[in-house]
């Protein structure tokens, strides 16, 4: 009985211990300013929020990686959500770029103080990079 007892105060705590420290959730939503197919010299800005806990947040750490159609990843860096917990960032190629599909994937890192009790999540777009001389133009007949 009093080992019955032990077990059940030692499940106990560790159920109270689990729940103090429960996992945050931290999920990049996407925006995009303008359409998903880019033209050379056009702007896009890839633009989004930090859903963090089910509100926006600040201060979360947001690695980007952009990928080209052959799947290599030509761009690598990290920002952060600002103040109202939005961040935006320029997608720029140039003329000497592939045409195809490009995709960018932003996973949050969290906030410092959460990293190590935080379930990262990811979020992908794909963005249709064509060149002008791709495009064919009517003749007069």
């Amino acid at each position: 009985m009093q080992n019955y007892l032990l077990l059940l105060f030692v499940s106990v705590a560790i159920i109270g211990m689990q729940g103090a420290h429960a996992t945050h959730i931290s999920q990049p939503i996407m925006t995009v300013q303008d359409s998903l197919v880019y033209s050379y010299g056009d702007n896009l800005t890839i633009s989004g929020w930090v859903n963090y806990s089910d509100e926006p947040t600040s201060d979360v750490l947001l690695s980007v990686k952009i990928s080209n159609p052959n799947g290599t990843v030509i761009s690598d860096f990290f920002i952060t959500s600002d103040s109202k917990g939005e961040f935006a960032f320029p997608f720029v190629l140039s003329e000497d770029d592939t045409s195809g599909d490009y995709l960018i994937n932003i996973m949050s890192m969290c906030r410092e103080i959460h990293r190590d009790i935080c379930t990262h999540k990811t979020a992908e777009i794909t963005v249709s990079a064509v060149s002008y001389t791709h495009l064919t133009l009517p003749t007069k007949a």
